[in-house]
């Protein structure tokens, strides 16, 4: 226990530096032990945790040496008053920091791919000639390949659609950042969709930790509006999300490129067809 009312040395020193100024490192040293024991006598944490609790602590000792005033309480009921107070706002600091470890963790919270890539064409393209693609059809039908994923495809993915199918490399990068530019406005509407899904989905499952931990504790505090309302953000959120394709349409794509769009329709039907054929016979040789 600390007494509240009787003079300690460390309260003579607390006033003594208040009045002259020295003394501050022996302070800090006997305020140092008390701060990092805290948490670990009151409430049994380890010494990882109490030196984090330490360091939150840490840039409020000048003010508190500072401020302390004799008035009927020691320095050390002082110093617990204030350790008392700033524990409770570091332990929600902590469980709002915990919480966001744990649950951005989760893979929902992760973004991947709305639709798997598909294997790439060139293997069923290159077979009598290596390193050039036989024939104009099949050089269109892979490039307009790669320009249906001009936003995910790389330099590197440019270069080797160039160097394989004879185009111009300086053409191809030129429509595949007239692609991304087109499509700017619907990843820029994905990241916001995302991120509500996202908020929804945290708050959602904040909502049904607390109404478990209510339900165990026997003070049921239900908020059936709350959850369905989040409910229903996910789920509108995620149903645009699915209406949002970050691809061209075939239409699109045959203005950026000037050929009719019905080109563009028979060059994907025929490279699906040859993928078709391709991996059928590709699996049974591993069959």
């Amino acid at each position: 226990m600390i007494a509240t009312g009787k003079s300690t040395a460390l309260s003579g020193k607390v006033l003594r530096y208040q009045k002259t100024g020295a003394g501050y490192n022996d302070i800090l040293k006997e305020i140092s032990i008390i701060i990092y024991r805290y948490p670990q006598r009151k409430y049994g944490w380890g010494e990882d945790d109490c030196s984090e609790f330490y360091l939150f602590f840490y840039r409020r000792i000048m003010r508190i040496i500072r401020n302390y005033n004799d008035i009927g309480r020691n320095f050390e009921a002082y110093l617990y008053s204030s350790l008392k107070w700033q524990f409770r706002i570091y332990s929600r600091k902590r469980l709002v920091c915990d919480r966001n470890w744990k649950y951005s963790s989760l893979k929902e919270f992760w973004n991947t791919a709305d639709e798997p890539a598909g294997a790439e064409p060139e293997g069923m393209l290159l077979e009598d000639y290596p390193g050039i693609i036989r024939g104009k059809a099949d050089s269109r039908h892979y490039i307009i390949y790669i320009l249906k994923q001009a936003v995910t495809v790389c330099e590197e993915d440019i270069v080797k659609a160039a160097a394989v199918t004879g185009y111009s490399y300086d053409w191809l990068g030129k429509k595949v950042c007239e692609i991304r530019s087109l499509l700017f406005k619907k990843e820029k509407r994905l990241i916001v969709l995302r991120e509500r899904r996202n908020r929804a989905y945290y708050k959602l499952i904040l909502l049904e930790e607390e109404l478990h931990k209510s339900s165990v504790s026997g003070t049921m505090d239900y908020c059936p509006e709350g959850i369905t309302r989040l409910k229903k953000t996910m789920k509108d959120a995620q149903t645009a999300i699915s209406k949002i394709k970050l691809s061209p349409s075939n239409r699109e794509l045959a203005d950026i490129i000037k050929i009719p769009k019905g080109t563009i329709d028979s060059s994907l039907y025929s490279l699906k067809k040859k993928a078709v054929k391709y991996y059928r016979i590709w699996n049974k040789r591993f069959a």
